[in-house]
């Protein structure tokens, strides 16, 4: 369903019998049961071609039972639309990021091109479900290191020694695409090469300027495991309020995500496969790189810069707080926005997604539990006192929320002392909660209030 739809569906009568905790438990058995076992297919796909014996080993159920006679035309209606994004998505770089600029009225068309041939592509997936093997298809492939191969790792970026893991990286080059005009604001994509040395890909994130304001308040904004915004029509309609606020917004794509998925896997798939290591690495590196973005907002607007997110971006927005200190103040964000998160990862490997993932099993065969993940917790959980005011955090939380537990977020909100009118807490679960704020965007308006705020006390007197 696309963006305008759903806000239109939330908003009508039946929006509020669909935001509530029995809609979470439908979502986390479709998840399993269908949604992620389709997308494992779909990158299989994208790996194989149109090689079906190749396609099948990827798959990693066993022999195929049902579907044989249309695996053959699903496969090349992929590789067909595979194709065509592709051209499509080099068009765009080279129009955007290259030598082939446009006349507005044609980036334009572009973008739109780039747009529906993402959107086509990525809809496919659903053709998988006609399919059936001999065994389960797993909603992730994966490879769980054993903790003495996690340490190794860790080992290489820096072991726990937390000023060489977060360290403010050297300057790093922007490269910034030529803007597009809509009716709301300016739109635009910057460019830059993640610090990461796990990853060190290059890290896009859409920008969205509102018209007429100079220096802008600006919301470096984390989206949730899975959502490539930048990829299907409509995810970028939740900027809209903060960009008719006067707010800019920055939407960076996480690690493992769009532009920066392997081929073979599906966005965010890495985090499945290689769990709890890779929700370490994928934590520290988007940290390090949303220090690049701080850098990049504060260079180009006076206006206070916050940071926040939904799930995974709030994840990554809290380490953010908490380890800008290893950072100049100057780059420190001056307040934060937290939807449905939690105070430590180990809250989230207890949590229902590992279930969803059937990663659990596993990843305690291999060795994992509190005390092997302990170290690694030492490092990328944020109790630290974050750089911004217990005032100027504001947090939206699910009370029914098995993926992020509440109580672990409520726990983190209280050592950091963040009043009581800045938690809103609501009786839904983790995929609710945003589907309510379709329909109650008290939280978001709030939270635009208190950083339309603190722009206005930074504003010199006229």
């Amino acid at each position: 369903m696309q963006g305008s739809r759903l806000v239109e569906l939330m908003q009508g009568p039946l929006g509020k019998a669909i935001a509530r905790p029995w809609f979470d438990r439908l979502a986390a058995a479709g998840l399993k049961r269908s949604f992620l076992p389709r997308l494992r297919q779909w990158a299989a796909a994208n790996a194989a071609g149109e090689d079906v014996a190749a396609f099948i080993e990827q798959v990693g159920a066993g022999p195929l039972v049902f579907g044989k006679s249309e695996v053959h035309r699903i496969l090349a209606d992929v590789a067909s639309a595979r194709r065509r994004r592709s051209v499509a998505e080099a068009r765009w770089e080279d129009c955007f990021f290259g030598r082939g600029a446009a006349a507005p009225g044609l980036m334009a068309t572009i973008e739109t091109e780039r747009l529906d041939a993402a959107h086509e592509h990525n809809l496919l997936f659903r053709r998988f479900g006609r399919l059936r093997y001999r065994n389960r298809v797993p909603a992730a492939v994966r490879a769980i290191p054993a903790p003495a191969e996690a340490d190794a790792v860790l080992e290489s970026l820096g072991g726990l020694d937390e000023q060489r893991l977060y360290g403010l990286p050297g300057e790093t080059p922007i490269l910034a695409s030529p803007p597009l005009e809509d009716a709301s604001g300016t739109q635009f994509w910057i460019s830059f090469r993640s610090p990461s040395r796990e990853l060190g890909d290059y890290v896009t994130a859409w920008v969205y300027e509102p018209r007429g304001i100079v220096n802008p308040p600006t919301l470096i904004f984390g989206h949730g495991l899975g959502m490539d915004f930048d990829h299907w029509k409509g995810l970028k309609a939740g900027a809209l309020p903060y960009v008719r606020a006067g707010i800019r917004i920055i939407w960076p794509e996480a690690p493992w995500h769009g532009r920066r998925t392997p081929l073979g896997r599906y966005p965010g798939e890495e985090f499945a496969a290689r769990l709890p290591l890779s929700a370490f690495l994928g934590l520290i590196a988007a940290t390090r790189e949303w220090a690049v973005l701080l850098r990049w907002a504060k260079a180009t607007s006076t206006g206070p810069v916050a940071v926040g997110g939904i799930s995974l971006g709030a994840l990554t927005a809290q380490m953010v707080a908490t380890k800008a200190r290893y950072w100049p103040q100057p780059l420190w964000p001056d307040a934060m926005l937290l939807i449905t998160h939690c105070g430590s990862l180990w809250h989230v490997y207890e949590g229902a997604m590992v279930d969803i993932w059937g990663a659990r099993e596993l990843a305690a065969e291999a060795g994992w539990d509190f005390e092997a993940m302990a170290p690694f917790l030492s490092v990328t959980d944020p109790w630290e006192r974050p750089a911004v005011p217990p005032e100027a955090i504001v947090a939206l939380n699910g009370y029914d929320d098995q993926i992020a537990p509440y109580a672990s977020a409520a726990y983190l909100l209280d050592r950091w002392q963040v009043p009581d009118a800045n938690r809103f807490l609501w009786r839904r679960g983790h995929f609710s909660v945003p589907l309510g704020m379709l329909r109650e965007p008290e939280p978001v308006d709030y939270f635009i209030r208190l950083l339309n705020g603190i722009a206005a006390q930074r504003r010199p007197p006229h």
